[in-house]
C-alpha cells in the first residue's frame, strides 16, 4: 500500500511540479519512502527541481506531513509559483492523511470511519498506553451565556479505550470500551445525546 501511495506522490511531483519521470528516479523515490512509518522520526528530503527550479524539494516529515518548497529568491523572481506550491501542498496533505490511515489496525480504521461518518474530524496518533487515538473536532456550544469548547479524546488504557467527552460542570462523559471502534461509537452516541450532531 505504501509503494502505491508513494507512486501517487511521485505522480504529483511529475504532473504538477515538472519532476523528471525516469524508471530509476521513480523507483529510488518509492523505495526510499515505502519503508517509512508515520510514527517514526526519520525525515527525508528529495530535490526534484522541475518547475520549482534548483530549489524544488519534496520533504517527508512522518509526523507533520509531506510538503514541497523552493528557494525564496525563485519565488521573488516568479511569484506565480507560490500558487503552485500551495496547491501541491494541499494535495500532499491529503496523501499524507491517507498514508497515516494505511498504518492503522482494522479496528482503528473502523473507529476513524465511524467518527468520519458522523461528521467528526479525528487526528490519529499514538497506540501506546496513554496515547491519544483521536483528538476529535473541537465543538463550541453556548451554555449560560458562556462559550464552551469541547475537545473529545479516545485514550488507550491498560484494559481498553477511554472515550472522554468533556463538558461544563459535571457534564463530562467518560466510557471505558473493550475496542477502539466501540469507543468511537460511544463518542458519537454522546454527541448525539447532546444534540451536537444529528
Amino acid at each position: 500500500m505504501s509503494q502505491e501511495l508513494f507512486n501517487r506522490v511521485y505522480d504529483l511531483l511529475v504532473e504538477r511540479g515538472g519532476a523528471e519521470d525516469t524508471p530509476r528516479k521513480r523507483s529510488l523515490f518509492v523505495s526510499d519512502h515505502a519503508e517509512l512509518a508515520p510514527q517514526g522520526d526519520e525525515e527525508t528530503e528529495v530535490r526534484f527541481c522541475g518547475k520549482l527550479e534548483m530549489g524544488g524539494k519534496f520533504r517527508c516529515d512522518p509526523r507533520s506531513g509531506f510538503t514541497v518548497e523552493c528557494y525564496p529568491e525563485t519565488l521573488e523572481r516568479k511569484p506565480e509559483l507560490k500558487a503552485l506550491v500551495d496547491e501541491m501542498n494541499e494535495d500532499l496533505k491529503s496523501l499524507h492523511r491517507e498514508w497515516i490511515y494505511t498504518f492503522q489496525s482494522p479496528d482503528r480504521q473502523a473507529a476513524l470511519a465511524t467518527l468520519r461518518a458522523a461528521g467528526l474530524k479525528a487526528a490519529p496518533s499514538r497506540l501506546e498506553p496513554g496515547g491519544i487515538i483521536a483528538g476529535i473536532r473541537t465543538h463550541a456550544s453556548s451554555h449560560g451565556g458562556f462559550l464552551y469548547e469541547y475537545g473529545s479524546l479516545i485514550v488507550v488504557e491498560p484494559n481498553g479505550f477511554r472515550a472522554a467527552v468533556p463538558g461544563p460542570g459535571n457534564g463530562a462523559s467518560e466510557t471505558l470500551c473493550p475496542t477502539l471502534k466501540e469507543a468511537a461509537e460511544a463518542v458519537v452516541k454522546e454527541y448525539r445525546r447532546r444534540d451536537w450532531i444529528k
